[in-house]
């Protein structure tokens, strides 16, 4: 699902509660309808009735039944909108309609494929440019890489090899030491980037396995302050997990933690 389906969806939801709020305003309303006749001194409120007949209502004494009568009147006039807008969203979410142009593209033969390059990318289309994207890794000891994933890339730890194998087998898009270059112009190496295919949005992972290390933890915060001075921040597009001698990896809470982030079905 991308990320105006969500849009949309959110939309039709928020719409559908609000006509079921509106509906029942209109069903538990007086009968008549609310004048309001103002000037620079006062005031007025008028109850017509469903004859035409006008009733003056002080507001002091009949503060509740105005109200209701204000509510109804705005629950008449929102229904129609509302209930035309909320057409307009499922004629958009009709499959027949929404998305088939990108969808050309992902129905073409295997061979047509490799010789037309699509004017809309699907969701699994992008994700797969993105995820094949040539890049140059971490050149630091590279040695030391000596955990193989499931995905066919090597990675430096055990908690490392951990992650690149749950976002695998979610099926979330990762590079693993992609470069990033800062503003100083410093390349930073995260631990894993990683794509939302819903959204299109870049995430970055940052994994600090020996965090009861007073030296390894300052160079982490180290490094979690230059991503911020380069708007890359816990809460918008920085994942941080850590784990020290006293507390391990908890890995089923984590995966779940990574589904409901980058799944739309939170699985």
């Amino acid at each position: 699902m991308d990320q105006f389906t969500e849009l949309l969806l959110a939309r039709k939801k928020e719409l559908e509660g609000a006509i079921r709020q509106a509906s029942e305003v209109l069903d538990a309303s007086p009968p008549g309808f609310l004048k309001i006749f103002s000037s620079e001194k006062s005031v007025r409120f008028y109850l017509v009735d469903e004859s035409g007949n006008t009733t003056y209502l002080s507001k002091k004494a009949n503060l509740t039944l105005i109200s209701k009568l204000a509510q109804k009147s705005h629950a008449q006039h929102f229904l129609p909108k509302a209930r035309e807008e909320l057409a307009s969203i499922d004629r958009l979410l009709d499959r027949r309609q929404y998305r088939s142009t990108d969808q050309l593209f992902a129905g073409l033969s295997e061979e047509r494929k490799a010789l037309v390059q699509p004017f809309l990318w699907d969701d699994d289309y992008f994700a797969y440019q993105w995820e094949n994207q040539p890049f140059t890794p971490n050149p630091f000891h590279p040695e030391d890489k000596l955990y193989s994933t499931n995905h066919g890339e090597t990675v430096r730890s055990k908690s490392e090899l951990v992650f690149a194998n749950m976002f695998f087998e979610l099926g979330i898009p990762f590079k693993y030491e992609c470069p990033l270059l800062l503003s100083n112009g410093k390349v930073s190496y995260p631990d894993f980037t990683l794509l939302k295919k819903s959204t299109r949005q870049v995430y970055y992972h940052e994994h600090f396995g020996l965090f009861d290390d007073s030296e390894y933890r300052n160079n982490a915060l180290r490094k979690m302050d230059a991503y911020r001075r380069n708007g890359i921040f816990v809460g918008k597009n920085l994942i941080i997990t850590y784990e020290t001698s006293d507390c391990p990896l908890d890995i089923p809470a984590l995966k779940k933690s990574f589904a409901e982030i980058f799944l739309d079905s939170g699985r």
